[in-house]
């Protein structure tokens, strides 16, 4: 009876783990390794969000910059006695007549804002037209990735630096435009509108040389 007894204990004490005690463990472990792998990640998301920022502000300078060179030479071989440099100058759109392929002769560029895509797209020669979706999208150098833009306005001022008004500006008034500022927002917080509280904005100002 005594060797049956210690027998018994034997078994009892050397018996696995329960099921429920399983379950347990591996939801601790779950939990600890849940609350491991966000200490790793939430430095690595900012970065990322940081990254993306950079990258982002870097697109705008080079769409801002691409507009910028071409509106300077609004003007640029046009036909002796052309005083009107620019056809069309709107609050979100601005065309012109420039010699951009220096090929001898001007023709017609156009910048405006796609909105049903958010895409900045310029309209060259006998593409011109009032129609944005059919102009050709301006991206960042080495990167194929159309911005994402919700904000596209120019502003007019001439000799004097005194605001022209109001917009679109009549044929008489287009020959004063000596400078074009741009302003451009992109949708950084991905609500699809412009916010100007939590959407980055860009400004430059171009000087139109032939004026």
């Amino acid at each position: 009876m005594r060797q049956i007894g210690q027998s018994k204990m034997r078994n009892r004490g050397e018996r696995g783990f329960s099921i429920l005690e399983i379950l347990v463990s591996l939801t601790l472990f779950g939990v600890v390794m849940t609350a491991t792998a966000a200490g790793f990640f939430a430095p690595y998301r900012a970065w990322m969000a940081g990254r993306n920022m950079i990258n982002e502000q870097h697109n705008a300078r080079v769409v801002l910059e691409r507009m910028s060179r071409r509106v300077r030479l609004a003007g640029l071989n046009t036909p002796a006695g052309t005083g009107e440099f620019f056809t069309s100058a709107e609050q979100t759109a601005v065309a012109f007549q420039a010699d951009i392929d220096r090929d001898g002769s001007a023709e017609g560029h156009r910048f405006c804002l796609d909105a049903a895509t958010g895409i900045v797209r310029e309209q060259i020669g006998a593409g011109v037209g009032t129609i944005c979706a059919l102009g050709a999208p301006i991206t960042a150098l080495g990167d194929g990735r159309p911005l994402r833009v919700v904000l596209l306005d120019f502003e007019y001022y001439d000799g004097m630096e005194r605001s022209l008004t109001p917009l679109p500006l009549s044929a008489a008034q287009r020959p004063l435009v000596a400078r074009v500022r741009i302003v451009l927002g992109l949708d950084s917080n991905l609500s699809g509108t412009y916010e100007a509280a939590n959407d980055l904005t860009f400004t430059m100002d171009a000087s139109v040389r032939n004026y």
